[in-house]
């Protein structure tokens, strides 16, 4: 078989050309020679190496630890991330400028957790890492909410709204307001800091009531015209007919309010 001299001359032309020394297994030159298995045997065979040849192939960059080097190549890209983003929250589909797949070795760090070491770990934890998915799930339409809120000073967003960055934050409230049983404690507390509205029947019930006081303010009636919109926009003339023609949606304390104030809800006709 050729010497090393010619494998080590084989493997100096690889590095020239992809500036690195991590071979596939597999993989072969153009010329059939099985460069990956030579490489992997390199390794194998690392104690009975003279120090001249182990010293000859450290200079060019030889990885001796292939898996430790891919681990410390994926933390550090995710670390740049976290520097950049104050979050772990990567898409499964992210690859960085420079081409690296930070979604893939995520996903392959949450399916190999138990395989890790503590001191990985621990690493990962300190970075605030994410291993459950859903959890990453509710993280990123948490983020999206709070810069929503940040924008519109309220967390009433509109069920087909979609953010500049293509995200459905108007399905994601939606959902966690289906699922409130399922959130933790924590999640609720998160959310009531945004005033994260929990019923929105309510919620625009307590606008147009607010609207119709300030109306009633203004003319001293509520003779509100079918098309009458607010100063700041709101379709008061609307909402108040909604209110008469779907009078029995309303609640026994919301027909009081709205007696309490004078206006008298028409009973519908049969």
């Amino acid at each position: 078989s050729p010497s090393w001299e010619f494998w080590f001359g084989l493997l100096g032309a690889y590095q020239e050309d992809f500036e690195d020394c991590l071979v596939h297994v597999n993989y072969v030159t153009d010329s059939g020679f099985r460069l990956g298995k030579w490489t992997a045997q390199q390794r194998t065979l690392k104690k009975n190496l003279t120090n001249e040849k182990k010293q000859r192939l450290d200079e060019m960059g030889f990885i001796w630890n292939v898996n430790l080097f891919k681990w410390e190549q994926g933390f550090k890209q995710l670390t740049y991330y976290y520097k950049l983003n104050r979050d772990c929250l990567v898409t499964a589909r992210y690859v960085t400028d420079s081409g690296y797949k930070l979604g893939h070795w995520i996903g392959n760090v949450r399916a190999s957790k138990k395989e890790l070491t503590s001191e990985r770990i621990k690493r990962l934890d300190e970075m605030g890492f994410i291993w459950d998915i859903n959890s990453l799930k509710w993280e990123q339409g948490f983020k999206e909410l709070a810069n929503y809120y940040k924008m519109e000073d309220h967390s009433m967003v509109p069920f087909k709204y979609v953010t500049d960055s293509g995200y459905r934050l108007g399905k994601w409230v939606t959902r966690v307001r289906h699922r409130l049983e399922r959130l933790t404690s924590e999640q609720r507390q998160r959310l009531d800091k945004v005033n994260f509205v929990w019923d929105t029947e309510s919620e625009k019930f307590e606008k147009g009531f607010k609207e119709l006081e300030n109306y009633y303010k203004l003319n001293g009636n509520y003779l509100v015209p079918g098309k009458y919109v607010t100063d700041s926009g709101y379709k008061l003339g609307i909402w108040l007919s909604s209110k008469k023609e779907r009078s029995e949606r309303l609640t026994s304390e919301q027909r009081q309010r709205l007696s309490e104030i004078g206006f008298v809800l028409r009973a519908k006709k049969r």
